[in-house]
């Protein structure tokens, strides 16, 4: 299970692209980038690239709009974008530790615990990197791994033309007028996994009392018409009206809406959980 961690997010949160920007303000600093780029000619998927894991969906497009473009301007190497949830980098890293597919990882809090503890990620070289100092101290790691410099906040997300009263609360989910709109998410990533903790505590459960989520759960089911199987596939369900009312990183609801769709999304009475992202050499 993934660490989370509660914040009152505005909703002018800043964006996926400012995030992604801010990552490539931090690694094109890097003075060891290019050295790493050519090692990674001796990867299994990198041929002489560069090569970075990412998630699918609005993460994946942003990287290849925000960040390829300057990483490979800046570095002299193209960078080569491989879409996959946290849990796939690692075990991927974990399937071939002598030769690794990816140069660079993108991991949530838990999952960076994971490849800390097996030793499938180094420390951050932050001697090369001169932005370093300007990272605040909350986000950097105090093992000397590398900074935390993207998060998502879990948000209900609905279809204002057909879900006319903005819901309140996780209860909204299992409102029998719902029925056939509802979406969900795999648990195998984070959004599923922070979801399903709101939901145990929506009803006196917690982190580590989930059963009161899967309970909440039925109720929740004869109102859903697809679940995804990743965070971006969700977005296309919703995009093409298959769903109207899902859970949802906030910088996603946020780009369907710069995209024409009819979506607005509400932070549940119960508060705003968030993920913490961080981009590690392997």
């Amino acid at each position: 299970m993934s660490k989370l961690f509660a914040h009152q997010f505005s909703r002018r949160t800043v964006l996926g692209a400012a995030m992604f920007a801010s990552a490539s303000w931090l690694l094109k600093s890097c003075g060891s980038a290019p050295d790493t780029a050519t090692d990674a000619s001796s990867s299994g998927e990198g041929g002489g690239q560069f090569v970075a894991a990412t998630f699918p969906g609005t993460t994946e497009a942003l990287s290849r709009e925000k960040l390829a473009p300057e990483f490979s301007q800046t570095a002299g190497t193209q960078l080569s974008l491989v879409p996959l949830l946290a849990f796939e980098q690692v075990a991927r890293l974990k399937a071939s530790a002598t030769n690794p597919p990816f140069d660079v990882v993108l991991l949530d809090d838990g999952q960076t615990n994971i490849a800390i503890s097996e030793g499938l990620i180094q420390k951050f070289p932050a001697d090369a990197s001169e932005n370093t100092k300007n990272v605040e101290s909350a986000f950097l790691s105090t093992e000397g791994f590398a900074p935390i410099f993207y998060a998502q906040g879990v948000v209900l997300a609905y279809n204002t033309e057909k879900i006319q009263t903005p819901p309140t609360s996780w209860e909204a989910l299992s409102n029998s007028n719902l029925a056939g709109s509802a979406g969900l998410v795999s648990m195998n990533s984070v959004l599923g996994t922070s979801f399903m903790v709101e939901l145990a505590r929506t009803r006196g459960g917690s982190e580590s009392n989930i059963e009161p989520a899967f309970s909440m759960l039925q109720e929740i089911l004869p109102n859903v018409n697809g679940v995804a199987a990743n965070p971006g596939a969700l977005l296309t369900l919703f995009q093409q009206g298959e769903v109207d009312i899902a859970p949802m990183w906030h910088n996603d609801a946020a780009y369907l809406k710069t995209r024409g769709v009819p979506v607005e999304w509400i932070v549940p009475e119960s508060g705003l959980v968030g993920a913490r992202y961080s981009m590690n050499v392997e």
